[in-house]
């Protein structure tokens, strides 16, 4: 996404083909596969729908190759995900064992730690000073946790109080495409 002049310029989509021995080595990371509170791949497969019907499947190797080249093929590109830290380390953490170096980038940026260090703060401001606006966003942040009302900056949350929709919450390319839709209503905010 060209940020200077609002417009995608290219996509990278893929789903990665998982063969039994990928299965079996996420298996046997985990602490305790058979503890139904651990995080198997079987609760992946059953949360999770990255990519569309659409999409093409790559081997393992072969898709965080294809991505790392996909970036390299830009002049100093910035990241943009929701909760980075966890993405960037899905997307890195295998490149080593893979044989794969890291792409060249300039920085990553993290729409949940903008939205919580700098977005909230300043719409929570605006609210105490009378801004209509700023309140209603306010309130689509909040979630009930424990009897308390808090804040959430998870994704779906983000695109609510921006109203940045998407028709496949927690796919792949619809979280992309909210996470960066997300990023120019937050970028919009700053600069007003």
């Amino acid at each position: 996404y060209d940020m200077d002049r609002g417009e995608e310029i290219d996509r990278f989509h893929t789903k990665i083909k998982l063969k039994p021995e990928t299965i079996s080595k996420i298996k046997d990371q985990s602490k305790e596969p058979d503890d139904p509170k651990n995080f198997t791949i079987q609760k992946i497969f059953k949360t999770t729908r990255y990519g569309d019907k659409n999409a093409p499947f790559s081997e393992y190797k072969q898709a965080y190759q294809e991505w790392v080249d996909w970036v390299n093929r830009y002049d100093r590109p910035i990241l943009v995900a929701q909760n980075a830290g966890f993405d960037m380390g899905h997307m890195f953490a295998p490149l080593k064992d893979l044989g794969i170096r890291r792409p060249n980038y300039e920085e990553v940026i993290d729409t949940m730690i903008l939205a919580r260090v700098w977005i909230y703060p300043l719409l929570k401001a605006s609210a105490e000073l009378g801004d209509q606006e700023s309140e209603e966003m306010l309130n689509k942040f909040n979630v009930e946790r424990g009897g308390k009302v808090k804040p959430s900056f998870a994704l779906n949350k983000l695109g609510q109080a921006f109203n940045v929709t998407t028709d496949h919450w927690h796919s792949g390319i619809a979280d992309a495409l909210q996470t960066l839709g997300v990023l120019n209503k937050m970028l919009s905010i700053l600069r007003d």
